[in-house]
């Protein structure tokens, strides 16, 4: 592989400036704390979309088998 002069000092450089000057823990914090906020947001979200969802599907089923028992009473009679 060829590698032409100068490129391998001119990376370290940019290396060095990078590791030294973009440490900002405040915006690394931020940024963190977003992440999290963002992950527990989409559970929450996700969670409360299943639990409407279980609702449905109860009242569903119900109207079924209330629909059923029905049926069933009008046949004996």
């Amino acid at each position: 592989m060829f590698i032409p002069q100068g490129s391998i000092g001119s990376y370290v450089a940019q290396v060095d400036k990078i590791s030294s000057d973009s440490t900002s823990w405040s915006d690394a914090w931020r940024v963190a704390g977003v992440g999290f906020g963002v992950v527990f947001l989409v559970l929450i979200i996700l969670a409360v979309a299943i639990w409407i969802t279980g609702i449905v599907v109860n009242k569903i089923e119900t109207r079924e088998k209330n629909k059923e028992t029905k049926e069933a009473e009008e046949k004996k009679a």
